[in-house]
């Protein structure tokens, strides 16, 4: 402690060790100080003008001090030195450390802040920031028990991702199996996503969805053959779920509708529909004429030739000109009169029959055509002049 007599400037006091330690919380100097030596000082230890906390005597200070140059005149003896401390609770203090500083609907965030709690499909970092209480491992807010997601491969088996809500679809119907369940999987009658059905393995279905490839479900099953129609089907006994020919005479496809003499409503067993009945003629398709239309279908597709040694159209005449016998060969034709038959009369000879027609005698004999010779007044195969 200074003496009350003491000749030393106060700074230098200070810098000797002298006096009592206190707080140096402003300008290096100790208020406590200043103010016990300005208490004890030899000059009266009165303030000065309410800012200089020392009034030193002539004999230290030579009135230095009091022309404002007294080296103790920090901001601490103007009362003007507002450090944090002194101006009360420090501003930058965090609004909450826990959520039990926060409102019923808030959380504290990592930035020491009060935040509105998430709805559901929104993202978090922790369950206190949602609404639900409940921040599943994707870090999305949802409903403690559901399958939050971005993508489907997020959601087990075969159910997709809700984009919209961000969870796991839990169920499905027909109308929404699309949105609901994955490619690979159908909506089952249950209204639960499930795989779907492999081909060819007996497996009954009402819609292509519900087999694999989404395509296929043929006949009520499966089938190993998504075209399998026409005469052939995938409901068959012995052959479930594998396409095969129906049997002749049936049409479970309606594919076969009559007409002509080619179809007669029903499948033929091969994959075809089967012509009308050789004898028959259920769609009026024959009409009777010559010798190659009889009036009825001949069982192969066409209409049936008139029968041989039969003629019912009076097709073939029967005379010597015409070179048929007067009856019908049985494969659309009248049959024919030998060749060399006589036919008719001509210039050069007389007419013969050939493959069923008349011909005059020198084309029968491969000779040149009849001509006329005016100098020798004859007719003859091959010209006039000849030898």
């Amino acid at each position: 402690m200074l003496t009350p007599r003491s000749h030393l400037p106060l700074w230098l006091a200070l810098a000797l060790g002298l006096g009592t330690p206190a707080c140096t919380n402003f300008d290096g100097f100790s208020v406590a100080l200043d103010q016990s030596v300005d208490a004890q000082h030899a000059d009266g230890g009165h303030l000065d003008g309410g800012g200089d906390a020392e009034t030193p005597d002539a004999q230290v200070d030579a009135g230095q001090d009091d022309a404002g140059h007294d080296p103790d005149q920090g901001a601490a003896d103007q009362g003007s030195d507002q450090g944090p401390s002194d101006a009360g609770p420090d501003q930058g203090a965090p609004e909450c450390v826990t959520g039990a500083q926060c409102g019923a609907l808030e959380y504290c965030s990592g930035a020491g802040t009060c935040e509105p709690q998430r709805p559901n499909a929104q993202d978090c970092g922790g369950s206190d920031q949602c609404l639900s209480g409940y921040c599943d491992p994707d870090g999305i807010c949802c409903t403690q028990g559901q399958d939050c997601c971005d993508t489907d491969s997020e959601c087990a088996g075969q159910y997709r991702c809700d984009t919209g809500a961000r969870k796991c679809f839990d169920a499905c119907t027909t109308v929404n199996e699309a949105s609901a369940c994955k490619a690979s999987g159908h909506c089952s009658l249950a209204g639960n996503c499930v795989t779907d059905l492999a081909a060819g393995a007996a497996n009954t279905c009402t819609r292509d969805s519900m087999c694999a490839g989404n395509t296929g479900c043929v006949d009520g099953y499966c089938c190993n053959s998504a075209a399998c129609g026409g005469c052939s089907a995938c409901n068959l006994p012995g052959s479930l779920s594998i396409c095969a020919f129906v049997s002749s005479g049936s049409d479970p496809h309606n594919t076969c509708a009559p007409s002509g003499c080619s179809n007669d409503g029903t499948c033929n067993g091969a994959g075809g529909c089967r012509p009308v009945a050789a004898g028959t003629d259920p769609n009026n398709a024959c009409t009777p004429a010559t010798c190659s239309n009889d009036g009825m279908c001949n069982g192969s597709g066409g209409c049936r030739a008139v029968p041989a040694n039969t003629d019912p159209n009076n097709y073939c005449s029967g005379t010597a000109a015409s070179c048929n016998t007067g009856v019908c060969s049985g494969t659309g034709s009248c049959v024919r009169a030998a060749d060399g038959n006589t036919c008719g009369s001509g210039n050069c000879g007389t007419s013969r029959c050939l493959s069923g027609s008349c011909r005059p005698a020198c084309e029968y004999f491969g000779e040149p055509l009849c001509m006329y010779c005016a100098g020798d007044g004859i007719w003859d195969c091959g010209g006039c002049g000849g030898p």
